[in-house]
């Protein structure tokens, strides 16, 4: 891809989640061994919101995983941002009164990023 192609495809991006953004603060987490020879996730320091698009994914698109939980989920959402958004698997968010989590990152394309989420309950 030239560095016009890249350019072109990062202002579609932008313009694309300016269709229906959403505000959104990720809240990075953490596995962390406990005494007891488990493991348990702890919440870090939120990020500061960012501008994103939410999309109902269908189709062949949507795959089922293991939430951290346990709980096998289906992914029905996508998280697009733009393409230095920060996000990791297993982040997590609160979005009009619903609980997601951040299941899977989509390959890094140069000019978007993308997740795979669940909403939990």
């Amino acid at each position: 891809m030239t560095v016009t192609e890249l350019a072109l495809q990062r202002k579609m991006t932008v313009s694309f989640i300016a269709g229906n953004p959403v505000s959104i603060a990720l809240q990075p987490r953490t596995r962390r061994n406990t005494d007891t020879g488990g493991w348990r996730y702890e919440d870090g320091t939120p990020r500061d919101p960012q501008t994103m698009r939410l999309i109902t994914v269908t189709g062949d698109d949507v795959k089922s995983v293991q939430s951290l939980d346990g709980v096998e989920r289906r992914t029905d959402w996508m998280l697009l941002g733009e393409y230095n958004a920060q996000m990791t698997k297993h982040d997590m968010f609160l979005h009009m009164g619903g609980l997601y989590e951040i299941v899977e990152l989509m390959p890094d394309l140069g000019y978007e990023t993308r997740a795979l989420v669940v909403r939990h309950g």
